[in-house]
């Protein structure tokens, strides 16, 4: 986007990808950010989600552009887009030129999504601060003694090992104490947990610690943690444990000893959550783009195999159905991944849509056979899922580093993309399909609704002399897809029986845009994607999304606008009963010059009624 000044007047200018993420259809506003910016503030104020301030501290560092000087900022602010999903944006805006009186002339600025990197470093904050907090109360705790403490006296001719014990060790342990406070060393030591490899080092490490200082190799061990059991609750805990001999008999030998044990068990499962966020992609569990560029730097072996998986037409996924089935997608991708390569080095998600493994197998059979057996597991998922499941992939073998990893990657991704393209024909139609077929399912754009359109379309554009085969192709295309964003729209107002609020209007006035992004998905022609775009446009200029007016709107929308309109009409509408074909002609000719083009309506009644004006 981009400020400039002609003469007396500045305005903003914006390019499309600007429209497309940031929301709204202008191409240009007046000189002031204010427009800009107060329905976005409404909406957040209208969500609750308290990020208004954010843009109120937008406007003013952009406003001292103007009013200081300044000439250059960088933040980030929320935006709600046309997708009412919130986005969190990277602003940057640059001067470029003032007039001599200080006036800026060209101003210039980039926006950029920044979503899952803001609030993935928002939750890492998040917990650090936990993290901070929950140290704090652990020290509290133990000034307040709320810790398990213990010591035991050497200097006795007592060898049953036990041990003065508060009575905080019984409670979290589940262990027996006499009314004086002993427990059982041998009880405490039945607590320990030996399940698993991370447990059984932890108990090995305790038990090690204790004997070295009963051997006198060591005076003391602090912070050494190991995994407990109540032996009565079956809760599971971290205790840290810290010990010190106290005091030495004249032989050398102990006789007292004692220490301390915290439960720590939810200082490190934030820090393990804390981990897990910085190497893990938390949509699927699998390794992040961070843990991909260490392992690559730091751990590559000198043979592997690096294979790259791209989801295909996964933003058509997210603009037809929604980002939530665009993830489950995602996530069924990557539990195949996980399924096929087991004993892999690891699975990452670099990407929003794309997966690289690296394994140890350079045996081109025994990777194409895995490969293929990804095709088989994802081809008998598809035949019981409304979107279908399609993967591109690419793979290289390197041999004791006979090529370096960027050039092996590379290859692999150039292999990939030669298949998606070879693919892509046929995936486009397939997912069309699961599209109208949901169209179908929830609206009145039935087949049959569609083949009337489409044959009443073809004779009315032949009327008007446009007779090439590419063009009855895309007329008969757009008759089956001019109203394809109403799947976006929630059910309760698309099939609402009586009338619609003005909110409910200006939802389904959506539908027009929303078609536009899924069409353009599928198909090159601007024909068709600029018939579902206009196609609700009036030849008098009161039409949506953008009032165009008369010959401004495109031929094949202003021809789908009639025959729409026409079978409307004359077949059952949940807002309204049909009626016969002599009154929905009638009121053809009736909004001919005001809602149709007059022109259109002249083709449309001699091609397909034989009736002329």
């Amino acid at each position: 986007w981009y400020y400039q000044k002609h003469f007396q007047e500045g305005r903003y200018y914006f390019t499309q990808s600007y429209q497309e993420l940031m929301g709204g259809t202008e191409t240009y506003k007046n000189e002031t950010i204010k427009g800009l910016l107060n329905e976005q503030i409404s909406l957040m104020i209208e969500s609750k989600n308290g990020h208004e301030n954010y843009l109120h501290d937008f406007r003013k560092i952009h406003n001292t552009i103007f009013t200081e000087g300044l000439d250059k900022y960088h933040l980030v602010v929320p935006n709600f887009g046309n997708d009412n999903v919130l986005k969190w944006v990277e602003v940057r805006g640059t001067v470029i030129e003032r007039d001599e009186t200080g006036e800026v002339i060209l101003f210039v600025g980039v926006n950029v999504d920044v979503t899952e990197s803001f609030l993935r470093n928002k939750e890492l904050e998040r917990l650090r601060i936990q993290n901070e907090r929950l140290q704090l109360a652990e020290k509290l705790a133990v000034k307040a003694r709320d810790v398990m403490v213990w010591y035991q006296d050497l200097d006795t001719e007592s060898n049953d090992f036990s041990l003065f014990g508060n009575d905080i060790i019984s409670k979290k342990l589940g262990i027996p104490r006499t009314k004086e406070g002993i427990v059982s060393y041998k009880d405490v030591q039945r607590t320990i947990i030996s399940k698993d490899t991370h447990t059984t080092e932890m108990k090995r490490n305790i038990l090690y610690e204790i004997k070295q200082m009963y051997r006198l190799k060591s005076s003391s061990y602090k912070q050494v943690i190991a995994k407990h059991k109540n032996l009565i609750t079956g809760e599971e805990m971290y205790l840290e444990h810290s010990a010190e001999v106290a005091e030495y008999k004249k032989d050398g030998t102990i006789k007292l000893m004692g220490g301390i044990m915290l439960d720590v068990t939810e200082s490190l499962t934030y820090q393990q959550k804390i981990k897990y966020l910085a190497d893990y992609d938390s949509l699927t569990d699998t390794f992040n783009r961070n843990y991909f560029e260490k392992f690559i730097n730091e751990s590559l072996p000198p043979t592997y195999s690096v294979l790259i998986f791209d989801l295909d037409g996964l933003k058509l996924t997210n603009d037809a159905f929604g980002h939530r089935e665009g993830d489950k997608i995602i996530i069924q991708l990557a539990k195949f991944l996980k399924q096929v390569f087991a004993d892999n080095l690891f699975i990452s998600r670099i990407g929003g849509d794309e997966f690289v493994v690296v394994t140890e197998d350079v045996s081109h059979e025994k990777v194409t056979a895995k490969a293929n057996l990804l095709e088989e597991v994802i081809e008998k998922y598809n035949l019981d899922s409304l979107i279908e499941l399609s993967v591109s992939k690419g793979g290289k073998q390197v041999i004791n580093n006979d090529l370096s990893f960027d050039k092996a990657f590379v290859q692999a991704e150039n292999i990939m993309y030669r298949r998606k393209l070879n693919s892509r024909s046929s995936r486009k139609s397939k997912i069309l399909e699961s599209i109208l077929e949901t169209l179908n399912a929830k609206t009145e754009e039935t087949k049959e609704h569609s083949d009337r359109l489409s044959k009443q379309a073809a004779l009315t554009i032949e009327e008007l002399g446009m007779i090439r085969s590419s063009e009855i192709e895309d007329i008969q295309l757009l008759a089956l897809v001019h109203d394809i964003g109403k799947i976006t729209i929630p059910d309760k107002i698309l099939n609402k029986p009586k009338r619609l609020l003005p909110n409910e209007f200006e939802i389904i006035k959506r539908h027009s845009e929303a078609g536009y992004k899924i069409i353009r998905n599928i198909t090159d022609s601007d024909d068709v994607c600029n018939g579902v775009l206009f196609h609700h446009e009036r030849w008098d200029g009161n039409g949506y999304p953008q009032g165009l007016k008369g010959e401004q709107i495109p031929i094949f929308a202003r021809v789908i606008c009639v025959v729409d309109a026409f079978d409307a009409i004359t077949n059952d509408r949940i807002y309204q009963k049909k009626r016969t074909e002599k009154e929905a002609i009638e009121e053809i000719i009736s909004c001919s010059g005001t809602q149709f083009d007059p022109y259109v309506v002249k083709a449309f009644l001699k091609s397909c009624f034989n009736i002329d004006m």
